[in-house]
């Protein structure tokens, strides 16, 4: 399945690192994080896939949560970005260009060549 040509892997793959980025503006709960990530051209987001990212980020201590309570509706958790998820975001911003160009690299260098590993191991 795929968003405007962007198979949906490649979204989820890349999930935390927007999560991140979207949580460098400013502290948002979960549903805004989807939201702003879903205005910058990303498929729909459930919330299945998104709080297990926000959790794993938490516990790797990107992201701290705190409890919002509601005003005229239930109470939710709301996300901040940490000193050190904001260098992880700096990181992934630095080593974008030259990954990006390995990938085009790969996918423009045509046909699989087929290598011959029978001179390699000596078989016939």
């Amino acid at each position: 399945m795929t968003n405007h040509g962007t198979p949906i892997e490649w979204q989820r793959s890349f999930l935390s690192t927007g999560a991140l980025a979207v949580l460098e503006r400013g502290r948002a709960h979960g549903y805004a994080v989807a939201q702003d990530l879903q205005s910058l051209g990303f498929t729909h987001i459930k919330g299945g896939t998104l709080y297990p990212v926000l959790n794993k980020l938490e516990q790797q201590s990107l992201v701290v949560s705190d409890w919002q309570e509601g005003i005229g509706g239930p109470g939710r958790r709301v996300y901040t970005l940490t000193e050190e998820g904001a260098d992880r975001l700096r990181e992934a911003r630095e080593s974008w260009g030259p990954f990006a160009t390995v990938v085009m690299s790969v996918l423009e260098a045509g046909p699989a060549r087929i290598i011959d590993t029978s001179k390699e191991t000596g078989t016939p």
